[in-house]
């Protein structure tokens, strides 16, 4: 739309200015004609106009658009390479995603650990939980924090929550959830998602071997008896 509207206003200005430098009878039929061509521009921005106008108007065109161009690949370079790295980095954390059982932000771990985000820092600073930085932000592993969970249960530390308490907790940590999990399918979403393939290829696996012994179970019943061998007289 943008370059539609420039393309009407060029032509709007060539034809003055070809108006004011050249007023003579035989410059009538150009004026007209590039008069008509502005409507024309709407449809073929300024590649049509070019072919009807003098010689020194299409080279002016001709280097504004290329410089123009050039602009605009030039300005997306970067953008290209910090989406590039992007994908690099969200490729890595899906994998960690997937050794890990998940990765979960401060304040999802804070929830489950029923602490405040600064002690899962301190947890963080004194190596009791794995740090891992992904696209600007800082995880922590899942496996580590429902073990430490775990372990301050069995230490008497803390006393297990209820069912609806740990509900309530899974529906908290899902609104935690920040953009880059949600781009991953949650904090775990990978490592689910390879449980699920590992399951279907096992089950290929079972069902392929079934479908192996009941073709051979059929191949017997079909196949003709074999008849009985005649003892040898003495």
């Amino acid at each position: 739309m943008v370059a539609l509207i420039i393309a009407k206003l060029w032509a709007t200005n060539f034809t003055s200015q070809f108006q004011e430098n050249d007023k003579s009878p035989d410059a009538q039929p150009t004026i007209a004609t590039l008069k008509a061509m502005q409507s024309a521009c709407a449809r073929n921005c300024y590649l049509g106009v070019a072919q009807h106008l003098p010689n020194h108007y299409p080279k002016r065109m001709t280097c504004a658009s290329d410089t123009f161009s050039e602009s605009i690949i030039i300005s997306k370079a970067p953008l290209a390479e910090k989406r590039a790295i992007a994908r690099e980095e969200l490729e890595k954390m899906s994998e960690v995603m997937v050794t890990e059982k998940g990765l979960l932000n401060h304040v999802q771990a804070s929830l489950v650990l029923g602490v405040s985000v600064k002690r899962v820092w301190e947890l963080v600073r004194q190596g009791t939980l794995t740090r891992y930085d992904f696209v600007g932000r800082t995880y922590v592993s899942a496996t580590e924090v429902f073990k430490r969970y775990d372990e301050e249960i069995a230490a008497g530390e803390r006393i297990k929550q209820s069912l609806p308490k740990r509900v309530l907790t899974s529906v908290k940590a899902g609104i935690a959830t920040d953009k880059t999990q949600w781009k991953l399918g949650g904090y775990a979403g990978p490592y689910h998602e390879a449980r699920v393939k590992v399951k279907k290829a096992k089950f290929k696996e079972e069902e392929e071997k079934r479908r192996k012994v009941r073709a051979e179970f059929v191949k017997q019943l079909l196949d003709p008896m074999e008849p009985p061998k005649k003892k040898a007289k003495k």
